[in-house]
This record gives C-alpha cells, structure tokens and sequence, in this order.
C-alpha cells in the first residue's frame, strides 16, 4: 500500500517535469516565427547559441580546462569571422575580436554600448555595481573609486601598501616549508585591499570575508542553478554572508562620521558614505556593498592571476629572476628604507617589462611566438603594437579603473618576496586551466625559504 501510495504521489511530478522539458525543447527546436526585421536593422552576427540553457558552456569549459580557451575562440573566428553570437550560463552575448573590434568597444559612447555582465556574475557582484550602472551614476561611483586607485591617491596610499605586503607575506609562509602560491597571492590581495581601502584591521573578520569570498568567485562563474548541491547555491549563501557582514561594517563607519572620529576622506567606504547625487541623495547601503563587493572579487580575480603567473615564471626563468632581484637589490641600496614609495615603484623598470609579457596576448599578427615568455619583446618596444592590439586592462573610458592598483600591488609583492625569499615548484610541469582565469591546476604548490639560509 506505501509503495502504491508513493507511486501515485509522485507521478504529477514526473509528469509536470516532462512536459517542462518537451516544451522547452519545442520552443528551441520551433521556434516563433519573427516579424520580418526592418531595413534599417543591422542582421545578428551569425554564429550558435548552443544547446538550451547550456549554450556552449560546456564546450567552452572543457577548453578553458585543456589551457585552450583561444584556440575555442579561434576555431569560431574562423567559422563565423571576428564577431560572432554564442550563449553562456543562461546569456546570450556577442564575442568581438581583433582591433578594429577592440576599437569599437573603447570608444563608443556610454549610449551607444552598454556593458552587462552575465547573469551569475551579476547575482555575486550585485544589480547596482559599477559594472551594472551607467550614465550619471557610474561616473559618480566610478569617481570615487578611482580617488584611491589612481593617480595622487594611489601615491598617498603606496608607503601602507608596502608595509603591509610585506607583513603579510611574512605572516603567511612563517614556520612553513611550502605554501599554495595561489592561495598565497589571494590571501594577501584581500588583507591589503580590506586594509588600504576599507580600513579593516580585524583579522577575524577578514578571514571571515576570505573564505566566503573563495566561494563567490566561484560561483560569478557557474551555472546559476539554485538548488542545494551546486555550486552556485553555496556561492549565493556565501554572498549573503559578505552582505551581512560588509552593512554591519558601514553602519559602524556611518557613526563614526558622524560622531567626527571618521573623516570622508580616510578610506573608500567613508568616501562612498559622503556621496551625493545630482539630487543630494546619499547612495543606498545596498548599492555600496555591491561596490565593495565588487572591488574584492576583481582584486581577487586577474590581479591574482598575475602574481601567480609572475611567480610561476620567476621559478622556471633563472635569468629573468636574476635581472629582477639586481634591480630590487639596488632600489633598497638607494632608499635605505624597506617601505616603499610611489618614486620607488617608477624605478621598477624591468619588472613592468616582466608584467606586460605576462599579460601579452595571443593574436600572432601582433605577438609573435605569443606563448613565449620573452621579457626582451617589452624593451623599447611598448609603444610599437599597433593601438588596441594590446589591451590587458580594456582601453578608453572602459579601462580597468583599478589597473594602475594592480600594478602597484604586483609590484610591491615581487619586491618584498625576492628581498627576503627563494623559492622553487613542487610540481614543475604544473598545467595551467582558464576558468576563467589563468591559474596553475594545483594551485602553484611552492617550496620557500627565507634568503641566506640553506635550501634544505
């Protein structure tokens, strides 16, 4: 009788998702003819959705997984030509290629183009990020934001930065023989950026905000299923979390300006706390959080990725390794202070150099050999790329806002880790995967030591 009983109970179910899924099916399959498209519309760019719902995620995963993501992009290119449709995570977007592409996406007007990230991107960062909001409001944030990333207040802030690298650095690998380059990397982006930015010195509560963060990242890029085994509903627990925390952060800080122990210009969110629009409105504690949020997930994102490459390629290149640490050695022989300063960050000539080939692309009609780590490509050479070829931070009005931020940071890690350390891979031959961004597979497992002892 139970199992008859269950049999009954369950067969509406089966039934209500059957007809769910024959119907998506029809509808992707047949679908609704369109009214014929007026003269004056441009066609769409040919190319594939892809499967329902998934698109061409899979696909595109598996490349990112095999460090073939560009050859996926290629493989279209060739097929549909250098724009072209596709579908991700429940999306549909365009890919554009290619500098006359490049050019077009950095120099259109707000207007014109507007950007809009995919959907699990938009329910880690927030539906009022900077990456969402345009006009007006944009450049209000944006504004703010670039106050402390860039120019005079990124000079300001370089002097803290520094220490605060290097104390971190020592913290995290003390009494340890081997360390996650990786996690290494992410660690202290997150405990400078909190610190510097948002004036947060409790280390409960940034490592609180770490671990929490290591879930959103994951889950801005994953199918946005919401059920409780994926993925994606720990990341929106994890988000949640992050929320809660960062409005009992923003209420302390709203009292302290107000009580006058906290100046609006002392750190980003007290800057944000002070704004006002074209109508004299305050910006909503929502919409700072989403900001915050997103701060920490770019700084946690193809920042990262950087370093990790940097310090990936410092193991495997002795000579590049050398030329870095005579350059760091005589930067501390000509300041006799182990806290940097922004005239010091402009003596690191080479070690830009070593960025940019980092960050070089893969269009072989600009980038000969691309996948060749060659420093030397860089020298007296950085203004000889045809423009919009090399664009690693974006370009025009939507450049990286917090490029020059992360450049500093680089820096300042490479600085302090080749003064004090040696260090060499644990797994030589580590692959690296895209998903999404450059990182070794085992998270660059590395054996260090502080310099002037012996290599156990």
């Amino acid at each position: 009788m139970d199992g008859a009983t269950n049999s009954n109970t369950q067969t509406p179910f089966l039934v209500a998702t059957i007809a769910v899924i024959v119907v998506v099916l029809f509808k992707w399959l047949y679908p609704k003819r369109k009214p014929s498209r007026p003269h004056w519309e441009k066609p769409i760019p040919p190319g594939s959705f892809g499967l329902p719902i998934f698109g061409e995620l899979l696909g595109w995963i598996r490349a990112l997984e095999g460090g073939a993501g560009y050859k996926w992009i290629e493989e279209r290119v060739g097929w549909y030509g250098p724009v072209f449709k596709t579908s991700f995570m429940g999306t549909k977007m365009v890919f554009v290629t290619g500098q006359v592409s490049n050019k077009f996406v950095f120099t259109s007007p707000d207007d014109m183009l507007q950007s809009h990230q995919p959907v699990p991107i938009v329910h880690m960062t927030g539906e009022q990020s900077i990456f969402e909001v345009h006009g007006g409001r944009h450049k209000l944030v944006r504004g703010a934001i670039l106050g402390f990333v860039r120019g005079e207040g990124l000079n300001r802030i370089v002097p803290l930065m520094s220490s605060l690298v290097k104390k971190y650095l020592m913290k995290e690998v003390e009494g340890k023989e081997s360390v996650l380059g990786v996690i290494l990397m992410k660690k202290i982006a997150l405990k400078v950026t909190c610190a510097v930015l948002f004036s947060l010195k409790n280390e409960e509560e940034i490592e609180a905000l770490f671990d929490d963060f290591l879930l959103v990242l994951k889950g801005a890029w994953t199918l946005p299923i919401y059920l409780p085994f994926t993925t994606y509903y720990r990341a929106i627990a994890a988000r949640r979390r992050v929320y809660d925390r960062f409005c009992v952060i923003i209420d302390r800080k709203r009292r302290q300006l107000e009580d006058g122990s906290l100046s609006p210009h002392d750190d980003l969110i007290a800057t944000m706390l002070s704004l006002r629009d074209e109508e004299g409105r305050a910006i909503p504690t929502r919409e700072i959080v989403d900001n915050l949020i997103t701060i920490v997930i770019a700084s946690h994102g193809s920042s990262v990725s950087l370093n990790a490459s940097f310090v990936r390629h410092l193991a495997m290149d002795k000579v590049t390794l050398e030329r870095i640490c005579e350059e760091h050695t005589k930067i501390i022989d000509e300041t006799k202070d182990e806290t940097l300063t922004w005239s010091d960050i402009q003596k690191m000539k080479y070690t830009w150099k070593v960025q940019w080939v980092t960050l070089t692309h893969m269009d072989e009609t600009a980038f000969p050999e691309p996948e060749k780590f060659d420093p030397s490509r860089f020298e007296g050479a950085s203004k000889s790329f045809p423009p919009y070829m090399y664009v690693p931070f974006g370009g025009g009005q939507r450049v990286c806002p917090g490029n020059d931020y992360a450049r500093v940071s680089l820096s300042l890690i490479v600085h302090h880790l080749v003064t004090n350390f040696r260090w060499s891979m644990l797994i030589p031959n580590e692959p690296i995967v895209r998903i999404p961004f450059a990182d070794p597979a085992m998270n660059l497992p590395i054996k260090i030591y502080r310099r002037g002892k012996e290599e156990a």
